[in-house]
């Protein structure tokens, strides 16, 4: 008894500083925009059609906001480009478009990050280069859906969705639009520009072509081609086909780690895979359907709850240990936006609600 007594003290410490640390890992809400405010047109039940909303940091302290409103546009109510400053949520500056965008077939989003102080824009021809400031200049003319690579020395471009007979090129140049490859793929390939070659991965496997050559490295065949990302130096995400497990690939064909189920339990096949720009931290999204539609379908008849919850992973690239689990009912407005995070990976945007929220990591 006495042993006992002895040592309830240090117990308890040790259960506060368990709790302290716990804390201390929780994300801190840094910065807030009421997308309303922006001029964003949020009906009550549900988005607008055609319309389309990314979020994409260029930088660590600031993030872009597209509203996209479809091909048709004019001054005051079309389409708009916002800078906002990540640390505090304060809107720098707003741009209205005049062109439509690129129609986007395989989710890669009309905001291509270049530089921390670049971007890409697409627009229904091609795509511009555009600044911090929101000043377009050079345009490039590409006949298919553009990725740049991390570093933004090097972008591709894919056949036009839906392809014809025989469109299965892909046309890799560098940043002064000098071709610097072709390849023979899938024209519903996922793609991802490394540092010393591509990664393609589709309904036949993930394979990775080496810079200056020709033949491709087949790495896995039980690769989902929903989504890839990249994860360090020519390393690359993806989730298992069949088990939707999360797991990590080098261009040597080595797997440094897998996501453990308990970390990521019941992640449906079509999760969205998003990493840091520096390639340091990963980000997994994907919606899980809500308890009462499981348990319950005809539960409701005339105001029916939303069809899923959505939820955000941020995974460590390193080791995939868990930074932190975010997850929210998009109800009543129901905007699915991918998340983002800042290229250090220490910031998430999330749009929660009608609120665009930044999130401190650390």
């Amino acid at each position: 008894m006495i042993s006992t007594v002895k040592r309830l003290p240090e117990l308890a410490i040790l259960l506060l500083a368990v709790q302290v640390s716990a804390q201390a890992t929780q994300p801190r809400l840094v910065g807030q925009v009421d997308l309303r405010m922006l001029g964003v047109q949020i009906p009550a039940k549900g988005t607008v059609s055609g319309q389309k909303i990314e979020i994409l940091f260029l930088r660590n302290s600031r993030l872009l906001l597209l509203d996209w409103r479809g091909y048709l546009t004019y001054r005051g109510g079309g389409s708009r480009l916002s800078v906002i400053e990540a640390s505090s949520g304060a809107v720098l500056r707003t741009s209205y478009l005049t062109g439509g965008g690129m129609p986007d077939f395989r989710d890669w989003g009309q905001l291509q990050r270049i530089s921390d102080v670049e971007f890409a824009l697409a627009q229904s021809t091609g795509f511009m280069f555009c600044n911090a400031e929101l000043e377009c200049g050079r345009r490039q003319n590409v006949s298919g859906p553009v990725r740049f690579s991390q570093d933004g020395s090097r972008f591709i471009v894919g056949p036009r969705l839906p392809p014809g007979k025989d469109d299965k090129q892909w046309l890799l140049f560098d940043s002064e639009s000098k071709q610097l490859a072709s390849y023979s793929e899938d024209p519903q390939s996922q793609v991802l520009v490394g540092r010393t070659g591509t990664f393609f991965a589709s309904s036949s496997g993930l394979r990775f072509y080496p810079a200056g050559q020709d033949s491709a490295i087949a790495l896995r065949r039980d690769v989902s081609s929903v989504s890839i990302a990249s994860v360090g130096v020519n390393t690359v995400a993806y989730m298992r086909r069949g088990s939707n497990q999360l797991a990590v690939v080098t261009s040597a064909g080595l797997e440094p780690f897998r996501v453990s189920r308990r970390t990521l339990p019941k992640v449906p096949w079509d999760a969205k895979l998003i990493s840091s720009a520096q390639g340091d931290f990963l980000g997994v999204e994907y919606t899980a359907n809500s308890r009462l539609q499981l348990l319950e379908p005809l539960a409701c008849i005339d105001e029916c709850p939303t069809p899923a919850i959505e939820q955000f992973v941020v995974l460590s690239s390193v080791d995939g240990r868990l930074i932190h689990s975010f997850k929210w009912d998009p109800r009543p407005w129901n905007l699915y936006v991918e998340p983002a995070l800042s290229p250090d990976g220490k910031l998430a945007a999330l749009v929660q609600g009608a609120s665009l929220k930044i999130y401190a990591l650390e």
